[in-house]
């Protein structure tokens, strides 16, 4: 298989019919991440009008790019990007590039001032990767999670 084209790779938004192939991306990214309920979340995430879900596609899904705009106190309206995920294959060809600037044309067209990451990537480079697309590190902070108990 040759080196694809920038330009063969098409970005738009996801549908929920994407799901199948957004979790299997996400589980080449993150094995054994995507579960059953994994899949749930997807699908109202898909739903949501709060969230955004855009994918790039070149004989299916090969990247995926989601935010959200989170009303927060005290602070100017933001897309949070939760996961930009590109396929190993298809790496190094600008495409979380092309996924980011489409995030943030959306973003700017809703209102969005800023938009804000938390990198929790494992893959080397990926603080590079942010800093080279113009974000800045702007705090240090944990995550604490909890699990509640079902109703």
């Amino acid at each position: 298989m040759g080196e694809r084209r920038e330009d063969s790779y098409r970005v738009r938004a996801a549908e929920p019919a994407d799901a199948a192939q957004l979790v299997a991306l996400w589980n080449g990214a993150q094995p054994g991440q995507a579960t059953g309920e994994f899949e749930q979340a997807l699908r109202a995430v898909l739903r949501s009008e709060a969230h955004v879900v855009f994918v790039v596609e070149s004989d299916g899904v090969v990247g995926c790019i989601h935010g959200a705009i989170l009303p927060m106190l005290g602070e100017v309206r933001t897309l949070r990007l939760f996961s930009l995920i590109v396929a190993a294959a298809h790496r190094r060809r600008g495409i979380a590039r092309r996924l980011l600037g489409v995030a943030e044309a959306w973003a700017r067209a809703q209102g969005c001032e800023t938009c804000t990451t938390a990198d929790a990537s494992t893959l080397p480079g990926a603080g590079d990767f942010w800093r080279s697309v113009g974000y800045e590190h702007a705090a240090t902070a944990e995550e604490y999670r909890k699990r509640l108990p079902a109703v």
